[in-house]
Order: C-alpha cells, then sequence, then structure tokens
C-alpha cells in the first residue's frame, strides 16, 4: 500500500518529537518544512527517517541555479523521498534543480511549487502579476518542460 498521507511537521524540534510518536510510518510520511528544519536541521530529518518515515523536505528552493544545484543536490544527500523548488526561479533553475539529481541511483522527488496558496489575486498583483490562472498555469509549463517529477498548483477558482 502507498502511504498517500504526508504529515506537515510546521512545529518547533520538540513539539514534532511529541506528535510523530503518535504516527505509523507504514501508513504516513512526514514533511519537514523550514520552521523545523530551521530550529532542528539535518537532525530532524535523520531522527524521523531512523524511526522508519520517508521525509518530505518542503524548503522550496529559490536562488540562483548553482545554489539550487548545490541545495536539492544535499536534500538527495540526506536521503530524502521528496523534496521541492520553486518554479518562479526560472527555467535554469529548474534545470540544474533536476542536474543535481542525475548522479544518484534513487533520487528523491522532485516537484516544483507555482503560486504560494497563501497568495490572493491582491498579493499577486502587488508584486506585478496580474492573473492567478495564468501565472500558475505559465510556471506548471516550466516545472513539466524541466522535467521534474510534479508540481504543486494555487487553487484556480
Amino acid at each position: 500500500m502507498v502511504n498517500r498521507i504526508i504529515i506537515p511537521l510546521d512545529l518547533e524540534y520538540s513539539d514534532a518529537r511529541k506528535m510523530v510518536d503518535q504516527f505509523d510510518p507504514k501508513i504516513c510520511r512526514l514533511k519537514i518544512g523550514k520552521q523545523l528544519f530551521t530550529s532542528a536541521g539535518p537532525l530532524a530529518v535523520k531522527e524521523f527517517q531512523s524511526m522508519g518515515f520517508d521525509i518530505f523536505l518542503d524548503l522550496k528552493f529559490h536562488d540562483i541555479p548553482n545554489t539550487v544545484y548545490e541545495a536539492v543536490k544535499s536534500a538527495a544527500d540526506h536521503g530524502v523521498w521528496m523534496t521541492n523548488v520553486h518554479a518562479s526561479g526560472g527555467e535554469e533553475m529548474l534545470a540544474a534543480s533536476k542536474k543535481a539529481l542525475d548522479d544518484f541511483e534513487s533520487p528523491p522527488l522532485l516537484i516544483g511549487v507555482t503560486v504560494l496558496t497563501s497568495l490572493s489575486q491582491d498579493s499577486l498583483k502587488e508584486i506585478g502579476f496580474n492573473n492567478l490562472e495564468d501565472q500558475v498555469l505559465r510556471l506548471a509549463g516550466l516545472v513539466k518542460n524541466s522535467g521534474l517529477d510534479g508540481v504543486v498548483c494555487a487553487q484556480l477558482t
């Protein structure tokens, strides 16, 4: 059976540790985001992996291509099941993120995030984008053309 449940650990390490004790790695995977990774670093990844959990490292890498290449490579070195990049970094950055996984026998899944789900149409206009749907579709196309494994999309209404 495929573990379809992903538990978000958007908590400090001590709280996440208590929460994880309640879950079974046979039925769920864990998402480590920026808050937990910043407070505990790779320790959280390694500890939860040692308990049998697959880890989705949700850091939405978004930087110059070489920096993202190295970040994705480091994520893969940690043995995570999946990680992500922000598609607004552009085609060159997305290609670099994909290339970072070329030398791994069993690379993690690599997915691209289009538009943060928290952004409203007004918020998008503030940063220079006129239409949510157009932006999501444009960025999803970049992700697809770059050969990533999947895409995370904001809801289109």
